[in-house]
Parts: structure tokens; C-alpha cells; sequence
């Protein structure tokens, strides 16, 4: 992968996990708000954490692209160079939550994560 493509994939990355910070800090503050005394306080962080979870795993799922790699047209493509499906989009996300090991693999294997290398995509340029 080349510096500049490396480059934009990791700008992605900052704006796609600064918008799920963002999205947690005002849930959080909806839910402090809205939690006077009716509900539990942990159901209410597991509902968060799930909706949270749930928006990195799916942030990829519109063609190939979440809000980051849109902004630096950056998309995931399988082998074929196709945008895959929607199952291997959720699935490479889940890899995520292991960012040490995704962050060392990103550098040392061309680009690639470990959701990539086990479900055969890599982020690329949308229009290649």
C-alpha cells in the first residue's frame, strides 16, 4: 500500500472514531438527562454500548464505505475488486475491537487489518 493510500486510510479511521466518540458522548448526556431515577443506570450503558458496538460494526456497510473512507473515497473491496457482502463487511469490523494487533497488521502487512487478511478485502481506492 502506498503512503498516500495509507495515509488516507488512517484519516478515515480518525473521523470514523471521532464521529462513534461523538455519537457516545451525546448518548451518554441523552441518557444521564432522561435517567432521573427511572431507569437502572447499567441497563442504560449496556443499551448504549450495544447501540455504540453496533455503529462500528456496521459503518461500513453502504457500499463499502463508512463516513471517513466517503470523505477520502476509500472503499472496501474483496479479491475481485468488488464491493462484498454485507455478512464479510459486519464481519471485518469485529476484528476491530483487538486495535493493537489490527493497528501492528495495518502497518507491517501492506495496509491490510486482520478482518482483511481473514475475509479476503482490502480498502482501496473506490474508483480502482
Amino acid at each position: 500500500m502506498d503512503n498516500s493510500l495509507l495515509s488516507r486510510r488512517i484519516k478515515a479511521i480518525i473521523i470514523d472514531f471521532f464521529i462513534l466518540f461523538i455519537l457516545t458522548i451525546v448518548l451518554l448526556v441523552i441518557i444521564l438527562i432522561v435517567n432521573k431515577d427511572k431507569y437502572d443506570f447499567i441497563y442504560c450503558y449496556a443499551l448504549l454500548m450495544c447501540i455504540v458496538y453496533s455503529t462500528c460494526f456496521l459503518k461500513d456497510i453502504i457500499g463499502g464505505q463508512s463516513l471517513g473512507k466517503r470523505i477520502y473515497k476509500l472503499q472496501v473491496k474483496n479479491d475481485k475488486g468488488k464491493v462484498p457482502p454485507t455478512k464479510i463487511l459486519i464481519l471485518r469490523n469485529i476484528f476491530v475491537f483487538i486495535y493493537p494487533i489490527e493497528i501492528i497488521l495495518c502497518f507491517v502487512n501492506n495496509g491490510r487489518r486482520l478482518g482483511d487478511i481473514i475475509l479476503k478485502t482490502k480498502v482501496t481506492d473506490k474508483d480502482s
